[in-house]
């Protein structure tokens, strides 16, 4: 038996709903490859819902799309749902008295005050098969380069075939994708500074193993 996490990701300045956060059950009483749905994207009331987790104390580790993180610790038990809020702090410059404003308005712009006014974007993807568009579940996607940093995620597509990536500089996105079945793709996503991009990845079916019609040898006389 296996528990589930129901959770919300929340702004700590004012408790207002998270879309589009990163979830990752990052640490917990089994390896990561035998927990299939350990990651999730919060909805547009932040919440998120995690399943099938073995009973123990799990880290759930969270990416908000404008860079904040945070972490929680929750104690999952068998055929029970665990509820956690969890509050990521608004990304920006750290508030200052006027008098400190002035004087900083005097002095050039440092690499670091130039990287706190970054603003990042998010990535929403669909997968579906090339033959009907129907979508694409347990496909899972990895980000191959990009420009700047990425979350250390690999979600993996849900039944709808829906997947998401937040905290992203802006700028070109490589993903890979890798369906069910073993089939692989590679596709490009631009990313946007403060929206939501949408890319649609269609995967084809590998043909089956083994030998063909035409491959049979032909009978003796």
């Amino acid at each position: 038996m296996r528990g589930s996490i129901r959770g919300y990701v929340v702004s700590s300045a004012d408790q207002t709903p998270i879309q589009d956060a990163a979830i990752m059950a990052v640490h917990g009483p089994e390896l990561a490859d035998e927990c299939p749905s350990r990651f999730a994207t919060a909805d547009r009331d932040g919440s998120f819902f995690i399943a099938e987790l073995r009973a123990g104390e799990w880290v759930i580790s969270v990416r908000g799309p404008n860079g904040g993180t945070a972490t929680a610790i929750v104690c999952v038990l068998n055929n029970s749902l665990g509820d956690v809020t969890i509050e990521i702090e608004a990304t920006g410059l750290p508030c200052v008295d006027s008098e400190a404003r002035r004087n900083e308005s005097a002095l050039p712009s440092t690499p670091s005050q130039k990287q706190s006014n970054i603003m990042f974007g998010t990535i929403r993807g669909y997968v579906v098969q090339d033959s009907d568009g129907t979508p694409v579940a347990d496909a899972t996607i990895t980000i191959v380069s990009g420009p700047g940093p990425a979350p250390d995620l690999a979600p993996l597509t849900n039944a709808e075939g829906s997947f998401s990536f937040g905290g992203l500089p802006g700028g070109q996105w490589l993903l890979r994708t890798i369906g069910p079945s073993g089939e692989t793709v590679e596709s490009v996503a631009h990313v946007v500074e403060g929206a939501v991009t949408e890319t649609t990845i269609t995967l084809t079916k590998s043909p089956p193993s083994g030998r063909s019609w035409n491959d049979t040898p032909p009978m003796s006389t």
